[in-house]
């Protein structure tokens, strides 16, 4: 026998060898080895190895490949292409000698050139790689990586490099010192806030668009022809050396000077040549070579306020080296510091921005005629005269230590910031163009808005301001005056207005019915205890997050709330809610800030006046006598117990911040929760229900509906379930495909003659008794520790797979037989009224209870 075995096996050995075959478990990959003739007759999920070991190239780009698994085995590889597939990794580590990898369009995340030592091609762009390393690929001369998600890249190993795509990426920098040989660099769309590429002699090519570079110097770059650096932060651009320049964008940038005076006309040849210099605001004067020629082909591919001229080159004095230092910086300033800056390079600036740089005197700025927006915030600046820039629209000049500002003659000024000052007062009786003013923490202890007809934002917080009188600016929208030292403030002439701030003041009273555009409020740390309101219901729902607790929206500071049962009256006083005796009526101020009611066991028969308590958010009401609850003004509830009353009916349908409901021990017969979308916690056992609708409750974790007249249940929107209780109904159906976060079911006493957990894998607590089972499938329940399916109707009941259990039951069915003897962990085992002639206990070491008969 043993010399016929060996036979056999030398046989089928010399049979495999005879026709090895490489596996190739994507269809769609076999397909295309067998339209190139690699492969033949049908996909079977493999080929011939010896078809594909030799192979130097393969092309099987845009297959709908998924898995190139098998690739292993065409070790002689030189040139794969197997773009524009949905590969989402790619195994090239046995292909070691592959020189050209083409992988672009796919869905890979990494990739592993570790072994492809003599690779000098590389297209891998448009893929979600991370990361990319390519230190082992010392051969490469082409790398395309472009549309992928690298935040990095290391080339110093790669110093052959010729070409190098890296568009749309997220790289911040990258270091090029070792690749001289580059001659095309494209890397727009990045985050570069520097390029060094001065030591590629040979580049011709560079695309640095879309980055946020604010300089590049090209002047060793001698034999660039292309130059795209649109749509960055540069500056200054110096093309002067770089006389084969045909094609060129710098435009959208900040540019204040650009130098393409190159000594060749190759540049201003429209039929060979692309250029664009305009979107550059700052950039006043374009030197050139031919000033004339220059306008006359190329006037369109400017901004208006530039000009060319063969010499960009007065002046205006700068005493504030700090000033005149944030100057040069800006490229406006462009012949060093020496107090000095020509009046040609700042007249035509509209804009400004100089904050932060310790200057003291802003001596100069009277030449910036055309100044249309200063930012001088955030520095030591002790006076400011703006009353030359007459066409300024917005002034910022916070923080500082202004202790007077005039703006009497800017009457252009729309949006004025000068917060963080020593500003007692504030002229700005001209500005009546003006719209927005913040002027916060300034020491100001009187403001006249009264010609502040156009004024729609008013910041003026954290100051000393003891009043208010904003009636003149009907138009305002936002208004913030937090932190002064107000006892009153009028808004009723501010119907337009939609944010409201006045917190922290010594407010006693607020009204608000005129200001029906209101969205937002905060009135908090004030000692008002009744706003009055046009809309009580729309501001309670919108705008009482900011108020404080005590506070209260009402129409009537005086009204009442009419409360017809003593009982809960009773508990009102005793709570400090009411006072007195009781009279059928509260103070609603008293009652609408509330947010906690416990009322449980006051034999309160009606809640009839609920519907004041507008912030509640938990209410406890169990054990009482109330038959009818509406909750439909309560919006804010959260939890609601009203359990072990005598409800017949329930309204939650507007409380949609519910996240638990117990209705246990009532008398519904119907229950909507359809609207509580974010209810995890529902109890609603031991009442007359005969439907419930949980579709729309996604988040709901418990469910308990014991002891009702349930013939239905579907839970299978439920996917967040954990325990589960429907036992004691008449269900037929229970529907809990998907959901495989039960870890308790009890569903016994019901008259189910079908069941599906399959699901629920995360099953721990099982009881399905009293019903009508014929069939119960735990092979996927392996966390099982308790079952009790005991007086069913099952014939067969498999537990060799509920190796956890410690407690079955399963008296009172017709089984023949049971197997538990991997049930190593069993400590008790009711199997009695069963037709079991033997059972088999001795793997079972833990039982301590045997129930037989």
């Amino acid at each position: 026998m043993k010399t016929k075995l060996l036979v056999l096996l030398l046989i089928a050995s010399f049979s495999i060898h005879a026709q090895q075959y490489t596996s190739i478990p994507d269809v769609n990959f076999e397909n295309k080895l067998i339209s190139l003739g690699i492969d033949s007759g049908a996909p079977d999920g493999r080929v011939l190895t010896s078809k594909v070991t030799s192979l130097t190239s393969l092309n099987v780009s845009n297959s709908a490949i998924v898995d190139l698994a098998g690739i292993e085995d065409f070790v002689s590889l030189k040139l794969l292409d197997c773009t524009d597939n949905s590969l989402t990794q790619l195994n090239l580590s046995k292909n070691t000698t592959l020189t050209g990898l083409f992988c672009s369009n796919n869905k890979l995340t990494t990739l592993d050139l570790s072994t492809n030592k003599v690779l000098n091609q590389l297209n891998c762009s448009t893929n979600r790689l991370t990361q990319l390393n390519v230190s082992k690929s010392t051969a490469l001369t082409n790398l395309n990586c472009s549309n992928n998600l690298l935040a990095t890249i290391d080339l110093s190993q790669n110093s052959l490099l010729l070409m190098l795509g890296a568009e749309y990426n997220k790289l911040t920098e990258i270091d090029l010192s070792n690749n001289t040989a580059l001659t095309s660099i494209q890397c727009a769309h990045n985050q570069f806030t520097s390029l060094d590429v001065s030591k590629q002699l040979a580049l011709e090519i560079l695309d640095c668009s879309y980055n946020w570079l604010s300089n590049i110097n090209v002047s060793s770059n001698i034999k660039l022809w292309k130059l795209m650096c649109n749509n960055n932060s540069l500056q200054s651009l110096d093309l002067s050396k770089n006389n084969k320049l045909t094609f060129m964008f710098a435009n959208n940038n900040l540019l204040t000077s650009l130098n393409i005076k190159n000594g060749t006309n190759y540049l201003f040849n429209p039929n060979t040549s692309v250029a664009g210099f305009y979107g550059n605001p700052y950039l006043t004067c374009i030197q050139v070579d031919d000033a004339a020629e220059a306008k006359d082909r190329w006037v369109n591919r400017k901004d208006a306020h530039a000009d060319f001229s063969t010499d960009c080159a007065a002046f205006t004095a700068i005493p504030d080296v700090n000033f005149e230092k944030r100057l040069i910086a800006l490229g406006i300033d462009r012949d060093g510091l020496n107090g000095k800056v020509l009046t040609s390079n700042v007249a035509s600036v509209t804009i400004l921005r100089v904050y932060g740089y310790s200057i003291a005197d802003l001596t100069g700025i009277q030449d910036f005629t055309s100044l249309t927006i200063l930012d001088c915030s955030d520095n030591e600046l002790t006076a400011l005269d703006v009353s030359k820039n007459i066409n300024l629209t917005d002034l910022r000049c916070g923080q500082n230590k202004l202790t007077a500002l005039n703006v009497s003659k800017n009457v252009n000024l729309k949006s004025l910031y000068c917060s963080y000052n020593k500003l007692p007062t504030l002229d700005i009786s001209s500005n009546l163009a003006l719209q927005s003013l913040t002027c916060q923490a300034a020491e100001l202890t009187t403001i006249d808005l009264s010609k502040s007809i156009s004024l729609t934002s008013l910041l003026i917080d954290d100051n000393k301001l003891t009043s208010f009188n904003g009636s003149g600016s009907t138009a305002l929208k936002s208004l913030a005056i937090q932190n002064n030292q107000l006892t009153t403030l009028d808004v009723s002439n501010n119907t337009s207005l939609n944010s409201l701030a006045c917190n922290r003041n010594f407010l006693t009273s607020l009204d608000l019915r005129k200001n029906t555009e209101l969205t937002s409020l905060n009135c908090h740390t004030n000692n008002i205890k009744c706003i009055l309101v046009d809309d009580v219901d729309y501001a309670y729902a919108n705008l009482s997050s900011h108020k404080d607790a005590f506070s209260a929206f009402t129409k009537d500071c005086n009204a009442v709330t009419l409360i017809p049962d003593i009982n809960f009256e009773n508990k009102l006083i005793d709570l400090g809610l009411d006072s007195g005796a009781p009279d059928g009526k509260v103070l609603t101020t008293n009652v609408a800030p509330l947010t906690n009611l416990d009322i449980k066991g006051s034999s309160i028969k009606d809640l009839t006046g609920i519907e004041a308590f507008r912030e509640l958010k938990t209410i406890f009401a169990e054990k009482n006598e109330l038959t009818t609850l509406d909750f439909s003004s309560n919006k804010n509830l959260n939890v609601i117990n009203v359990r072990e009353n005598k409800l017949k009916n329930i309204n939650v349908r507007e409380n949609n911040l519910l996240v638990g409901l117990s209705v246990s021990k009532n008398e519904l017969t119907t229950l909507d929760v359809s609207q509580n979308t974010k209810l995890w916690d529902l109890s609603a056992d031991n009442n007359q229900l005969t439907s419930l609708n949980v579709s729309k409750n996604l988040l709901v974790e418990n469910v308990i509906v014991n002891n009702n007249q349930l013939t239905s249940l579907d839970l299978s929107n439920n996917t967040l379930l954990n325990y589960v209780a429907c036992s004691s109904n008449k269900l037929t159906s229970l529907n809990l495909q998907n959901v495989k976060t039960i870890t308790s079911l009890y569903c016994h006493d019901n008259l189910l003659t079908s069941l599906n957990i399959s699901d629920q894998t995360s099953l721990i607590e099982f009881t399905c008794y009293k019903n009508y089972l014929t069939n119960l499938n735990l092979t996927n329940n392996t966390k099982l520790n308790s079952l009790d399916c005991t007086d069913n109707k099952l014939t067969n009941l498999d537990v060799t797979q509920n190796t956890k259990l410690l407690w079955l039951g399963c008296e009172k069915n017709q089984l023949t037989t049971i197997n538990v003897s991997k049930n190593t962990m069993l400590n008790q085992l009711y199997v009695s009224n069963n037709f079991l002639t033997n059972i088999d206990v001795l793997n079972n070491p833990e039982l301590t209870i045997l129930l037989l008969l």
